[in-house]
């Protein structure tokens, strides 16, 4: 079984800080952490793993008139014109 410290979630998941991270998880939101004694935590890989692969992912649809930027979408477009 591999296990992971707070640091190693948070870079993996992108949580910013370790108040969000333990707000996630006192909602709910988030796997809770294994105690491994009175100062040692650690959550499973799988179970964070399932919570990534749990999230939605984003949709792009297609006949977008502009990017996100704001530049026209054929400013993106490889043929060569524009």
């Amino acid at each position: 079984m591999n296990l992971l410290t707070s640091s190693q979630v948070m870079q993996i998941t992108g949580i910013g800080c370790r108040s969000t991270l333990w707000r996630a998880v006192r909602a709910n939101r988030f796997p809770s952490p294994l105690v491994l004694g009175a100062r040692s935590i650690r959550w499973r890989v799988d179970e964070v793993e399932g919570w990534i692969n749990s999230r939605p992912r984003r949709q792009y649809l297609s006949g977008q008139t502009s990017s996100a930027c704001g530049a026209p979408r054929d400013a993106f477009d490889n043929s060569g014109e524009g």
